[in-house]
C-alpha cells in the first residue's frame, strides 16, 4: 500500500466511477484498475463493488476511505509546512474546548495570535468535555484544552496545569435554606449535606469528585446532573444547588458575578487541565505557533485568578 494507490483510491470514491476519477487524474484508466486491484490484494479485503449509480466503497473500504482521506490531507499539509519552512506561519488551525474554557482563555490568545501571526486562521470548536475529548482522539481538531484528561497514547500532552477543586456557590439572592450552607471554606464532609451539580458519573471530573468523598467514607447528594459548565453556573447563579469545580472552569462565572467560589479546608481536591493534539498527526508550523499563546493566556489567567 503507497500513496498513489490510495489517492487514486479516494478519487475513484469521490468520482463514483474509475473513468471519472481517471479524467480528473489525467491518467489512463487501465492505470487506476491495477492500483486498485493492487491495493485490494495486498489489503486481502473486496473494497469496491458497482452498482447502478457507480462504484461504492464496501465496509472495508469506507474505512480505508476515512483513513486515507485523513492521511492524504496530512501529507499535503506537511509539504506546505515543509516548504514554508522559511516563511512566516500560515495556515488554519482548529482548536476545540468547553464554553467554560473558551470564554476566558481564547480571546486573549487570538489577540496576540493576530498580533504576532496574522496569517494564521483559527477555527473554534465547543462542545462538553467528553465531546472534546472524543475530537482530539479522532483528529477531527488541531489542538484541545481539556480538562483533566485520560492518559492514552491517541493524544501528545502539551502543557499541563494542577489545579485546585473549588466550591460554586451563588452570588446573590440566596434563598434562606442556602445561606447555612455557605461557609468560607469546605471539608470533604461538608458536601454530603449540600444538594450538588456535577456533570455525569462517566466524566473524570465527577469521577475525581466522588472518589475524594468516598475515601472519606461519604456519600453525594446529586440534585442535577449536567454535562456542561456553562449550564452548571446559571444553576449555581440561581440557587438550584452547588458544585466542584476546576478553577479555569469557574473564572468566567466569577468575572460576571454570577458565581462566588469557596476552597476546601484542607485543600484535598486536585484537577487537571491540558493541552494536547492528536498522536496521529504531526503538528504543523501554525499549531506550533499557537499553542504557546495558549499557554500563555491560560498561565495569565490562573495568576490572575489566584492573586485577585
Amino acid at each position: 500500500m503507497d500513496l498513489r494507490q490510495l489517492r487514486y483510491f479516494v478519487e475513484v470514491i469521490e468520482h463514483r466511477s474509475i473513468s471519472a476519477a481517471a479524467a480528473h487524474l489525467r491518467i489512463a484508466q487501465p492505470a487506476i484498475t491495477r492500483s486498485l486491484q493492487q491495493l485490494a490484494d495486498g489489503l486481502g479485503v473486496k473494497l469496491l463493488e458497482r452498482h447502478a449509480r457507480g462504484m461504492r466503497p464496501t465496509e472495508a473500504g469506507e474505512r480505508l476511505y476515512t483513513h486515507a482521506r485523513r492521511l492524504l490531507l496530512d501529507v499535503e499539509e506537511i509539504e506546505r509546512d515543509v516548504i514554508d519552512t522559511e516563511k512566516a506561519p500560515a495556515g488554519h488551525v482548529v482548536v476545540a474546548c468547553t464554553p467554560a474554557f473558551g470564554s476566558v482563555i481564547l480571546p486573549p490568545a487570538l489577540i496576540r495570535l493576530r498580533e504576532r501571526f496574522p496569517k494564521i486562521q483559527v477555527s473554534m470548536r465547543e462542545g462538553f468535555g467528553d465531546t472534546v475529548y472524543k475530537w482530539i482522539l479522532e483528529g477531527e481538531c488541531d489542538v484541545a484544552i481539556l480538562a483533566n484528561p485520560r492518559p492514552t497514547a491517541m493524544i501528545s500532552i502539551w502543557h499541563t496545569w494542577q489545579q485546585q477543586m473549588r466550591v460554586a456557590v451563588p452570588a446573590h439572592d440566596i434563598p434562606p435554606h442556602f445561606e447555612e450552607l455557605i461557609k468560607p471554606s469546605y471539608r470533604i464532609a461538608d458536601l454530603e449535606r449540600m444538594p450538588l451539580i456535577l456533570p455525569s458519573r462517566e466524566t473524570s471530573h465527577r469521577m475525581i469528585v466522588e472518589a475524594a468523598v468516598v475515601a472519606e467514607g461519604h456519600s453525594l447528594d446529586v440534585a442535577y446532573e449536567v454535562d456542561g459548565i456553562t449550564s452548571i453556573i446559571e444553576m449555581v447563579a440561581r440557587s438550584l444547588g452547588f458544585s466542584v469545580l476546576l478553577e479555569t472552569a469557574m473564572l468566567q462565572g466569577v468575572r460576571t458575578g454570577q458565581i462566588r467560589t469557596r476552597p476546601f479546608d484542607p485543600p484535598t481536591m486536585q484537577g487537571e487541565m491540558a493541552i494536547a493534539t492528536p498522536s496521529a498527526r504531526v503538528p504543523t508550523r501554525a499549531t506550533r505557533a499557537f499553542i504557546p499563546l495558549v499557554k500563555s493566556a491560560i498561565d495569565d489567567a490562573l495568576v490572575g485568578w489566584r492573586t485577585g
